[in-house]
């Protein structure tokens, strides 16, 4: 199956990879069959030095998948792929190599076969297959062969890099766990997400196109206990004249909330759908069958922590935080109707009760002094906020609702909407930098160009943060992130050990 949206990081994260697995040269080594995670390196000029071993090592690799799953899902379409590269990419040129990278892990393998080529429009190429129309120059096949395989296939490196994704057991593994499966229940179903989506969804539904197939691929990480599922629909134009697939985003919720967050969101995307600079995705239905879910038009690969945490050039990070300020400044100057009104009465309340419940959840940790202490603050702090107009914000914002999905950025995760102070979602963001900081690893430039780039979106250019109690604010932001750290027993330790480091500079500062 042909999905351009897919990049390479979707698919490793579909089977599983990891950060690291060991690296081999020689796809012969027993090691690429017994290692739980393996990484298989290959270089060739010609295709026969590559097409024969790797089927070899895929088989003895993939004993329980048949022969016919193995032939149609991964040696035709890299024989395909290789023979392209070869012939199209390097032109026959014996000089240039194919480059050939291979992650396996037991539940599937990604692929990505490399020439010294021009590249190509892949887009184009893939349009005029799906309409139908002649895109081959030579005899063709390709795209047809990638089509039907079980696999997904995309393409990066303007189009000089092919990418396969497969998987052992494509029906039963695509989720990281039984118990991961069964937590998403009926959301994870394939058949069952087919047919809703078929009888609910927009176009589907008004039969302006016709679902074949849903495809499950894999959740993201959730965040603060709600999944997020990627869904691949496969589907045709009504007189079958074209086969077309497109990604979309579902985030499983509690009823109301799913309601709530579509009628915050549809807002929101409405207010941003013509502007420049960070989107927001648009929100496509909540099913009323299975109403937890809320589907939108958008397949995102990281967010701002992980663009950070990939060692982005400053320039980036600090155009996208102007962009995030310029966002949250338009946000709160907007005429939105969210339901939910905190006033600063309500909000004191709120902050005292998350300090008590975090202090009392911290003790006993190592987090107990330093949790304290900022519960103590906030709690101080708060008594001497002044009163304010409630405005719209996002609630409960940071670096994980900046998400990329390749061609520009988007505000996401918008479940706690509501009327209230501009500045918690302010001091979320300021946060999120705090723990960045306390990292260790990153410069102060870094961290400086962030922040000043934030700020002049924010305020448009036009002065700083001053009338904005950012102890308070800042501080808030930091209790929440403690409170979901000590809710989640799979945080790593550099984790806690950044959160415990945050703790105590913000104590000291406070």
């Amino acid at each position: 199956m042909i999905d351009l949206d897919l990049t390479l990081n979707n698919m490793l994260e579909g089977i599983g990879a990891g950060a690291t697995p060991p690296t081999l040269d020689d796809p012969a080594d027993p090691d690429f069959a017994q290692l739980d995670e393996v990484r298989l390196v290959m270089a060739a000029r010609t295709r026969t030095e590559l097409l024969a071993p790797l089927a070899r090592a895929f088989a003895r690799r993939y004993a329980d998948v048949t022969p016919e799953r193995l032939l149609r899902d991964v040696e035709r379409p890299l024989k395909k792929a290789i023979g392209n590269s070869y012939k199209r990419g390097n032109q026959g040129d014996p000089e240039k190599q194919i480059r050939v990278e291979v992650t396996a892990t037991r539940a599937g393998a990604v692929v990505s076969v490399t020439d010294e080529g021009e590249g190509f429009d892949v887009a184009e190429l893939v349009s005029r297959f799906q309409r139908g129309e002649v895109y081959w120059t030579h005899h063709g096949g390709g795209f047809e062969s990638f089509h039907h395989s079980e696999s997904f296939v995309s393409y990066s490196n303007g189009g000089r890099t092919f990418l396969l994704a497969f998987r052992a057991a494509p029906h039963s593994s695509e989720l990281p766990s039984a118990d991961g499966a069964a937590a998403l229940g009926l959301a994870s179903d394939e058949d069952f997400m087919t047919f809703v989506i078929r009888d609910e969804l927009g176009k589907f539904k008004k039969r302006k196109a016709l679902l074949e197939r849903c495809r499950v691929f894999l959740p993201t990480r959730p965040i603060d206990d709600r999944p997020e599922i990627r869904y691949t629909l496969q589907y045709t134009e009504p007189d079958g004249s074209s086969v077309k697939t497109s990604s979309i985003t579902g985030r499983l919720l509690e009823v109301d909330t799913a309601a709530a967050e579509y009628h915050s969101a549809t807002q929101i995307y409405r207010h941003f759908r013509k502007a420049d600079g960070i989107g927001v995705p648009k929100p496509m239905q909540v099913f009323k069958q299975h109403p937890r879910i809320l589907l939108y038009e958008f397949n995102p690969t990281r967010d701002y922590a992980e663009l950070v945490s990939s060692r982005t050039d400053v320039g980036t990070l600090a155009d996208v935080a102007a962009d995030v300020g310029d966002a949250l400044r338009r946000i709160h100057a907007a005429p939105f109707e969210f339901s939910s009104v905190e006033d600063r009465d309500a909000l004191r309340a709120r902050i005292a009760a998350q300090s008590e419940a975090v202090a009392r959840a911290a003790s006993g940790s190592a987090f107990e002094a330093g949790a304290g202490r900022l519960a103590d603050f906030l709690a101080e702090r708060a008594d001497a906020l002044e009163e304010f107009t409630p405005v719209a914000v996002h609630g409960a914002f940071g670096w994980h609702c900046v998400l990329d999905a390749g061609k520009k950025f988007y505000l996401y995760r918008f479940d706690a909407c509501r009327m209230s102070h501009p500045a918690l979602d302010v001091g979320g963001f300021l946060a999120d930098l705090r723990a960045f900081e306390a990292d260790g690893s990153h410069t102060a430039e870094r961290v400086r160009a962030i922040r000043e780039a934030f700020v002049r979106g924010y305020t448009a250019g036009e002065g700083g943060l001053e009338s904005i109690d950012l102890p308070l604010f800042v501080g808030a932001g930091i209790l929440a992130r403690v409170e979901r750290l000590l809710a989640d027993p799979s945080a790593s330790a550099d984790a806690r050990a950044r959160m415990q480091t945050v703790l105590t500079v913000y104590g000291r500062a406070a």
